[in-house]
């Protein structure tokens, strides 16, 4: 091992006390560094995935030589940086998709001997005029995998089973009264076999897939002769050999898997997708803007410090570097402007070297669009640093467990309650592997319940957003999400309430975290703000270095590890002039060999490795130059202790089983649940359980008995850990099949109910071909403890309505009580009044006998 994950982090400029002055900062917003827009690329990815010879190259200018060694590269960006910590006159950096060296004077680039590394980077040979641009070894060809494309947001492709499931329609018009519906499937391809449904074939993962899929989706539609799709210019590309018109649409509501591939919507003859690979350390103008692209018209217009107006078109731009190329090079600037990235790297920075003093203009709806524009003055600056761009990085085919840096969202039930008080509960569990899922299964229980929900991405491209639905009536109440079980919507950021109602009644789930500050708080106070801040990636820290008179300094540090935890910050303008202390790098391995340049390289986010060898995992400890021999066994003891640990959770359960239902019959004391047929019929199925066999299991082992695991007294469970070691030793493998053992019978999740119109299979239970008897107790378990329908929830309803029921009547008879308490009171009244007048003319008649 060479390489640590570490967390990225950030130190800023000094200030002189930590707990008194005031900073004056207004807000700092953090996100992931996915939002930045020079995406860097793994080495691996390129040469149509054959990735490069790591390796050393030499580079010769004049009479100096440098042999830089890139045995350990991971990424473009080490390249770069490698060949430009040389000590030559020369710099790197990437055009396209390929690498560009400029230099003071020429220069050649050979490969080290022993190695073809300048060759597989495309950069052996000569330069000219102090310029060397390599061959292109990043480029969209059939082996590029769909996880590449659209800045690595992939490409959405269903889940759903059934023999008649696709992903998008391909409408093709063969004459003038008859059009040809293709629908293509990128999905897992399923067939009835013997009354069974089998998946034949997966799902597709490149887009030599994906042409292949589209050719016989239109050769089965009989138009073989008349269409066909194939990759030209780094498009994906459907021809309509007849000249006539083709329409793409997608498969059902919220799907983009067309979309993603570039080529939603219609063309005569045929239909060129759009671009949907960048250059190397670069991103899609298309996912600007959250994914609505470049807006206006493409035409920039600048007058540059020295007066110059000019107006520079750059609508043709696919890349974030393509809007630098065209506006630097264009001859009407004449190099009086250049663009860059913003030092924060979400945006874009325009500076004017003319030296002059008029104000510098920027204009144009496309200049609003990149968050460039001036106003019709302009800025009395020498630059202009645009808005955050919102580079999108959050989509359908985003994988749940890739969120929050990798954590994912974790399962559980979330409760969602519209602006009408319509509420309704969503499951998530671990079935729902995409955002899209995610969505559909949000939106389709909100439908169903009939709430006036909406859900959707975000306009930032960065997370979801909960709203009420276009044309509907605004609700009276706000939005409100909770979680009901888990911490689903708090890790999807949605968790809490709407701030207001109409126009503001929505829940924006965004991945950045704005954290704002009074303008008296102190450092510690600023520290203190940002770590109380839901969802922030990062820690604050205060760092006092002892020097000079500003030696205090705010530390960021990222709350995860690896290259998932690197993260921007945006200071408000405050100027913290952060500079980098650790990038946050993922841990590097190289496996199989002492020289790294041969060995196979390993990359983690975390310091744990355990999907290298299967059912081992290896803990980073510390780095290492020196080679480390591992030697691997099986830890027999941490496994025992694991079924001890589930035997004890198992009699615990039956402890409080007997202490609830418990009778003594010489106090005549009762458990509160005597007689509660629930518990005693839980307590007979876990005891069956235990001396059941398990499910299409046909093995050396068939009952816990016979691995060591016994029914004692009481039906308390027993481990005999020596018989159990015996035969894990015997045969392991029928040892965790007797007991984890457990395949999914794979159901049809969706039924068509008419052309692109789906609904959701709302009677399917979860079956299984072989279920082991762990996995058994466990589907016991959320048998009686599902949150939504288990059995202890709905006995607990029904408690809860009785008790209610119960209030109910005891308020009634307290409300009989009082009338009739109110009504002897009148009788009580009126009887001592009656006494009272008796009482009084019986005196008056005394007085008269006297």
């Amino acid at each position: 091992m060479t390489g640590w994950s570490r967390a990225s982090r950030r130190l800023s400029r000094g200030f002189s006390d930590a707990d008194s002055t005031a900073i004056n900062a207004s807000s700092f917003t953090f996100e992931s560094a996915a939002g930045r827009l020079d995406r860097d690329i793994a080495l691996a990815d390129l040469n149509d995935g054959e990735g490069i010879a790591r390796g050393k190259i030499v580079i010769t200018q004049g009479s100096n030589s440098a042999t830089v060694d890139l045995s350990k590269a991971v990424t473009v960006n080490d390249v770069l940086d490698a060949i430009n910590s040389s000590g030559l006159d020369i710099a790197a950096s990437t055009e396209g998709g390929a690498l560009k060296i400029t230099g003071g004077s020429d220069f050649s680039i050979s490969n080290g001997s022993g190695y073809t590394t300048a060759a597989s980077l495309g950069i052996a040979g000569n330069s000219t005029g102090g310029t060397l641009t390599g061959d292109t070894v990043y480029a969209l060809t059939g082996n590029t995998t769909l996880g590449q494309l659209n800045d690595g947001n992939g490409v959405f492709i269903g889940t759903d089973v059934g023999e008649d499931r696709y992903d998008f329609t391909i409408t093709v018009d063969v004459s003038d009264s008859i059009d040809t519906n293709v629908r293509v499937n990128l999905g897992s391809v399923w067939e009835t076999i013997d009354g069974e449904l089998v998946e034949t074939e997966g799902a597709v993962k490149s887009m030599q897939g994906v042409v292949d899929r589209i050719n016989t989706a239109i050769a089965d539609a009989g138009l073989g002769s008349s269409a066909s799709a194939s990759i030209s210019n780094g498009r994906l590309v459907i021809t309509n050999a007849l000249g006539r018109d083709i329409d793409v649409t997608e498969a059902k509501a919220k799907s983009t898997t067309a979309a993603n591939l570039g080529i939603l919507g219609n063309a005569t003859g045929t239909l060129t997708g759009e671009q949907r690979l960048s250059g190397l350390n670069t991103t899609l103008v298309s996912n600007l803007n959250g994914g609505t692209g470049l807006g206006g018209d493409g035409i920039l217009n600048f007058t540059a410090r020295d007066g110059t107006a000019f107006a520079i078109d750059i609508s043709s731009a696919q890349t974030v570097d393509d809007i630098a190329r065209l506006i630097n090079d264009d001859a009407g600037n004449g190099g009086r402007l250049s663009v860059s990235l913003s030092n924060i790297g979400n945006g874009l920075q325009v500076t004017d070297s003319t030296g002059g003093s008029s104000n510098l203009i920027i204009t144009g709806d496309t200049a609003e669009s990149l968050g460039i524009a001036t106003d019709v003055a302009g800025v009395a600056e020498d630059s202009v640093t645009g808005t955050n761009l919102q580079h999108k990085y959050f989509g359908m085919a985003t994988r749940l467990d890739d969120l929050n840096s990798g954590a994912g969202i974790g399962t559980g039930d979330i409760r969602i309650t519209d602006g009408n008080g319509v509420s309704f509960t969503v499951k998530i569990g671990s079935d729902s592997e995409s955002v899209f899922d995610l969505v559909t299964e949000i939106q389709g229980q909100a439908d169903a319940a009939g709430a006036n929900i909406n859900v959707r991405l975000n306009d930032k491209g960065d997370g979801l957003m909960i709203e009420e639905k276009d044309g509907e009536p605004d609700g009276g109440t706000t939005i409100l999400v909770e979680d009901v079980s888990g911490t689903v919507a708090k890790a999807l950021k949605i968790k809490g309430e709407s701030s207001g109602t109409g126009d503001d009644n929505f829940i924006d789930g965004s991945a950045e975290v704005e954290v704002e500050f009074e303008a008296t708080d102190s450092l510690n106070e600023i520290a203190q703000k940002i770590n109380d801040a839901t969802g922030s990636p990062v820690r604050a820290t205060i760092l006092n270095d002892g020097t000079g008179s500003n030696p205090y300094r705010l530390s960021f540090s990222a709350r995860a590890t690896g290259v998932d935890g690197r993260f921007i910050v945006d200071d408000g303008g405050l100027g913290l002039n952060l500079s980098t202390l650790d990038e946050g790098n993922d841990a590097l391995v190289f496996y199989g060999s002492s020289d790294p340049a041969k060995a196979v390289l390993l990359t983690k986010s975390s310091n744990t490795l355990d999907d290298v060898i299967p059912g081992v995992t290896i803990d980073l400890n510390t780095t290492s130059e020196e080679v480390v021999n591992l030697t691997i066994s099986r830890d027999s003891d941490k496994i025992i202790t694991a079924v001890e640990e589930f035997i004890a959770a198992y009699n615990e359960v039956l402890n409080r089983i007997d202490f609830q239902t418990r009778y003594d019959s010489e106090t005549e004391v009762r458990g509160p649940l005597l007689g509660e047929s629930t518990l005693a019929i839980l307590q007979s199925t876990m005891n069956r359980t235990s001396l059941g066999e398990p499910i299409g299991v046909d093995d050396e082992f068939s009952r816990m008995s016979q691995v060591g695991i016994t029914v004692g007294e009481g039906g308390k469970l027993e481990l005999d850990r020596d018989k159990f070691r015996d035969a894990m030793e015997q045969d392991f493998d029928a040892v965790a099949e007797l007991l984890t053992a457990r395949e999914q019978i794979t159901q049809e999740t969706e039924t068509e109910i008419e052309d692109g119109v789906f609904v959701r299979n709302t009677d399917i239970s979860e079956q299984f071909s072989k279920l082991g008897l762990i996995f058994q107790f466990e589907e016991l378990a959320d048998n009686y403890l599902d949150s939504v329908d288990g059995i202890f929830t709905n006995k607990d309803k029904t408690f809860a309505d009785q008790i209610e029921l119960q209030e109910k009547r005891i308020e009634q008879f307290n409300i009989q009580l009082d009338a009739k308490r109110v009504r002897l009171e009148r009788q009580f009244l009126a009887m001592e009044t009656a006494l009272a007048s008796l009482s009084s003319q019986q005196s008056a008649l005394l007085a008269l006998q006297g």
